[in-house]
């Protein structure tokens, strides 16, 4: 028997949210933050901190409401800025990255910068809805704190 993405498997989502080149549902690595196998296209290397992040936790990451899946919530946002958070993941696809940025600064060009939680919140909702992950895949703490709803 041997090992397949998790996203892709059980999910049966087809959408990539990588640059990187590899095969749909073989596993690269496991999430660092909630230990499934996921596949190239359905996870990404982040930089900072150094770890393999899938797409079902990575706008609980975004938002900072907590890992995900029912994991403890970890304090504190963790990125300063937009350019930062995007920084952390350069294999993200180009088509996600445009998807974010139109988000945030469609939320009010008058804000600046900022990175506070309403931004991250729709930051998150963005990468959710590029990912055509559905919510009830996403741990319900994460969708209350983010403001996220069902896509």
């Amino acid at each position: 028997m041997s090992s397949a993405c998790y996203v892709c498997a059980a999910l049966g989502a087809t959408k990539t949210v990588s640059a990187v080149e590899g095969t749909i549902n073989e596993p690269l690595g496991a999430c660092r933050i909630c230990h499934i196998f996921a596949c190239g296209h359905h996870a990404l290397r982040c930089t900072n901190p150094k770890e393999y992040q899938c797409v079902l936790c990575i706008p609980a990451w975004i938002a900072r409401s907590g890992p995900g899946h029912g994991a403890p919530p970890t304090p504190g946002a963790p990125y300063e800025s937009l350019e930062q958070f995007l920084n952390a993941y350069p294999d993200m696809d180009a088509e996600l990255v445009g998807a974010i940025r139109q988000a945030v600064e469609e939320l009010s060009p008058r804000r600046g910068k900022r990175w506070d939680e309403a931004t991250r919140a729709v930051a998150a909702q963005a990468f959710v809805e590029f990912a055509q992950i559905p919510a009830k895949y996403l741990a319900g703490r994460i969708l209350e704190t983010a403001g996220l709803e069902e896509v």
